[in-house]
């Protein structure tokens, strides 16, 4: 699924800076930059879920609501944002409709050229507000949405829950972020510098470890 994080140096490059020394904002994965590309949203899937990213000049608030409200037929029981902005990663999220979580931003604005959206149906983990996406890392730098389900979620979570990490929700997508940043920390204390690559090189590393299916 997309994920993308803020700068551990505490500095944030905009989306014409992605390949600099700073955490590249976004490797999105499946989602689509539609304001560069010109495409329409499909109109049919077998998946439920959804998942919408933005990187670009304009503010993202709006892109990804309107994305969002165009995936709703997919079906979904949550939804929220994840926008990155020049304090960091804020995320907004709200269980019941995307209408509910666009009046949610509209009373605590996000504010950002870079950002991406989920539609959640509910697998592991109750329709609650926690469970919703983004999920976070516990540096709140890292953000992931993912669609499908990782059957060993159990055994990973255990395994970081041995070394300390705290998890905020009961879902499988969670251990994502708490592998990348691990990984990403290992590479930064082996000399490696931070930089859109890194992060992909992470992603690439803790990938063969998610066991399940789309």
């Amino acid at each position: 699924g997309p994920v993308f994080g803020h700068s551990w140096e505490g500095k944030e490059k905009g989306p014409e800076n992605c390949r600099s020394a700073y955490w590249p904002c976004a490797t999105f994965g499946e989602a689509r930059n539609f304001a560069s590309q010109k495409q329409p949203l499909p109109t049919r899937s077998k998946f439920m879920c959804g998942i919408v990213g933005y990187v670009g000049h304009r503010d993202v608030k709006d892109f990804l609501i309107e994305g969002l409200r165009r995936l709703e037929y997919r079906g979904y029981d949550s939804a929220g944002i994840a926008v990155m902005g020049a304090d960091g990663v804020a995320v907004r999220k709200r269980v019941g409709k995307v209408n509910e979580l666009a009046s949610l931003v509209e009373t605590s604005p996000v504010t950002g050229k870079m950002g991406m959206g989920h539609t959640r149906w509910a697998t592991h983990g109750k329709p609650e507000e926690r469970n919703a996406h983004p999920h976070l890392d516990g540096s709140g730098r890292l953000a992931v949405v993912q669609n499908g389900i990782i059957e060993n979620f159990r055994t990973l979570r255990e395994e970081l829950q041995a070394e300390g990490v705290v998890f905020r929700s009961d879902t499988d997508t969670e251990v994502i972020p708490h592998l990348l940043s691990r990984e990403l920390g290992r590479l930064v204390a082996a000399g490696r510098r931070p930089s859109g690559s890194l992060l992909l090189e992470g992603l690439q590393a803790i990938l063969p470890r998610l066991h399940g299916e789309n």
